[in-house]
């Protein structure tokens, strides 16, 4: 049975390890944790056991969950020409800071016109939207749960003449 708790502790921890999302990788820290209790109290160590899951499991991960909802940010580059009015950038901002907010998040909003492909190799971003006064184009990572939230809210809106397109950068191609 402890070989079995050892083996469970090893797989959460790669799972922690090579998750996408914070979030879990926190949940399965605390599982891990919770493994690692029951495998002091089966080595017939049942202060550390009761230390581990007191601290370990709950204590942290009430402190990771808490940091984590504290500062989570937003980032998202709005690439624009020199035909792109002011209005139309100050409706797509005023539309990014209230679907920020529906999610809980601070915005980070970086307006710029340079090169797609120089945004996705040098800086850390949530969403790019490549906008003209006609349409917008979104370009984010499929692991991102909330680019596909920011892209139906856009989409909802309906105050945008042309279609909205969503490319995935983990695959470069259009859905």
């Amino acid at each position: 049975m402890l070989y079995f708790v050892l083996v469970l502790m090893i797989i959460f921890a790669f799972l922690a390890i090579q998750s996408d999302s914070i979030m879990r990788a926190i949940v399965l820290l605390s599982a891990f944790s919770v493994l690692c209790s029951i495998a002091y109290f089966m080595l017939h160590a049942p202060d550390v056991a009761i230390a581990e899951a007191v601290i370990g499991c709950s204590l942290s991960t009430i402190l990771f969950l808490v940091a984590l909802r504290k500062y989570r940010i937003f980032t998202v580059y709005v690439l624009v020409d020199d035909q792109t009015s002011e209005a139309w950038k100050f409706k797509i901002k005023r539309h990014v800071i209230k679907f920020v907010k529906t999610i809980n998040l601070e915005v980070h909003y970086i307006v710029t016109n340079e090169p797609l492909e120089r945004l996705i190799e040098k800086y850390k971003f949530d969403s790019i939207m490549i906008c003209d006064n006609n349409a917008i184009d979104f370009h984010g990572y499929k692991s991102n749960y909330h680019f596909d939230l920011m892209y139906d809210y856009f989409n909802k809106q309906g105050d945008y003449h042309a279609g909205i397109s969503y490319i995935d950068q983990d695959e470069m191609e259009e859905i």
